[in-house]
């Protein structure tokens, strides 16, 4: 995209061009992780404790509910963004921040009008999941500003987005904490999050004027944004779809059975956080090795791609090993009896989520390959296809058939169409070696070797 130059190129330090500086950013994305999971996992657990499963259900379903919208305020346009940081755009990167960032308030406003609308029209009227909607879309507004933590990501420096975001997280779950101690009703836990936003997005601020550039010197493009929400837009609504088929489930069971069951389905869905965050840190932080590779044409794209598709595989079998063999008993001894339910529900889960991991990748590679309308349109069959079968599954088995509806839902989305869209026939045929390598234990010989970081002709464009 064409935008006009507002700042001379930055010139990036030459320790930036080795593999090292992927590997230095990729540990501090993984220790934020890693943080981030002890601290909200185990004041979680004290957390849904207090709250007991009905009350944790109406939490729940008040964060789905905005998360619903979140499409709103974030626009599907990070991917791009850091694409346009790390290509030929790269020296006018004032003013793709300025004109994301513009964008992001604008989608931000109208997150919180939306929610207020649909909540008071469709529902359930309960005053406490009302009040904590507004508050949730108010920490949304707030996020915009995460648009910094694309920049550092596209320069791979993550330790700053990690100091801002741990500070952040600190203190809401200090908040958290002396909420529970003094029995607060659960309307209040809400402004953890709006507190956790507000100081997280000031010291990004903080951490990029440090830098030596100032977020006064932005400006907003015109005919940037209209090329941006362009080929964002078809990214946006696939990310809805995938948000709808994600959280519709306890939306429906919020609906269609009780609160209770939302609170236990959401204790459930945490104990797939642990390797969540791992493939999460490991495939951000190589997103930008991936766009370099494919922007140079170099022949070792697709290796690497399966390279990353493998670690991914490897690690997805081994956890859902664990978490099938031990999930039921950990819930019991960290949450309570009140919340174990059928072991039905942790193997449909497991299953779900070793055809889901794959997928942040193909996210990244549709985009290098300009095929993200093609996403949006399996998305949307694949929400609606959810939806389908949940509006039949929930009535009749509750919480398993939630489950069982997701898990036929991610066959579809996250593996069989790969094999019959053309556009996606590439990465299927990556995602066929990977999983033959996973099987084989490949990665771990690669983890062993500390190959895994090794990308060949590895080199940051700068401008």
């Amino acid at each position: 995209m064409n935008v006009g130059n507002t700042q001379e190129p930055i010139t990036l330090p030459e320790q930036l061009h080795s593999a090292k500086a992927i590997a230095k950013n990729s540990f501090w994305l993984l220790a934020e992780k890693i943080f981030r999971f002890l601290l909200s996992f185990f004041v979680g657990v004290w957390f849904a404790r207090y709250l007991g499963p009905e009350n944790y259900g109406k939490y729940a379903f008040a964060y789905s509910f905005v998360t619903l919208f979140s499409v709103l305020s974030t626009l599907g346009i990070s991917r791009i963004i850091l694409k346009d940081l790390r290509g030929e755009c790269s020296s006018n990167d004032t003013t793709i921040l300025g004109s994301s960032l513009t964008l992001r308030i604008a989608g931000g406003i109208a997150l919180i009008f939306c929610t207020l609308i649909v909540i008071h029209f469709f529902g359930s009227g309960d005053e406490a999941i009302v009040y904590m909607v507004v508050v949730f879309s108010t920490s949304y507004l707030i996020q915009s500003f995460s648009v910094i933590e694309v920049w550092f990501q596209s320069q791979l420096k993550s330790r700053k987005i990690v100091n801002a975001k741990s500070i952040g997280l600190v203190f809401s779950t200090l908040l958290k904490v002396g909420l529970i101690l003094v029995e607060s009703p659960v309307i209040y836990f809400a402004y953890c999050s709006v507190l956790e936003a507000t100081l997280a997005m000031a010291l990004l601020v903080v951490a990029y004027r440090s830098s030596g550039i100032n977020i006064v010197s932005w400006s907003w493009n015109k005919t940037y944004c209209v090329g941006l929400l362009s080929q964002s837009w078809p990214l946006a609504f696939s990310t809805l779809s995938g948000i709808i088929y994600v959280q519709c489930d306890k939306l429906m069971l919020g609906e269609m059975a009780s609160m209770a069951e939302v609170g236990i389905y959401a204790v459930y869905l945490q104990l797939f956080l642990i390797p969540r965050f791992v493939f999460s840190s490991l495939n951000s932080s190589y997103a930008p090795v991936l766009i370099n590779l494919y922007e140079k044409k170099t022949s070792t794209f697709f290796a690497q791609l399966v390279k990353m598709l493998s670690i991914n595989i490897w690690l997805a079998i081994w956890s859902i090993v664990i978490l099938c063999l031990v999930g039921n008993n950990l819930i019991e001894l960290l949450f309570g009896d009140e919340y174990v339910a059928s072991e039905e529900i942790l193997y449909w889960l497991a299953a779900s989520f070793l055809l889901q991991v794959p997928s942040g990748l193909r996210i990244d590679y549709a985009v290098l390959k300009g095929a993200t309308r093609i996403l949006f349109y399996l998305r949307l069959v694949s929400a609606l296809i959810n939806i389908s079968l949940n509006f039949m599954l929930i009535p009749i088995l509750g919480i398993l058939g939630a489950v069982i509806s997701t898990f036929f839902t991610r066959l579809f989305f996250d593996f069989l169409i790969n094999f019959v869209v053309p556009a996606l026939r590439p990465y299927s045929r990556a995602y066929i070696t990977a999983c033959i390598d996973a099987l084989a234990q490949k990665p771990l010989r690669l983890l062993i070797s500390g190959e895994l970081m090794q990308t060949e002709g590895f080199n940051i464009k700068n401008g």
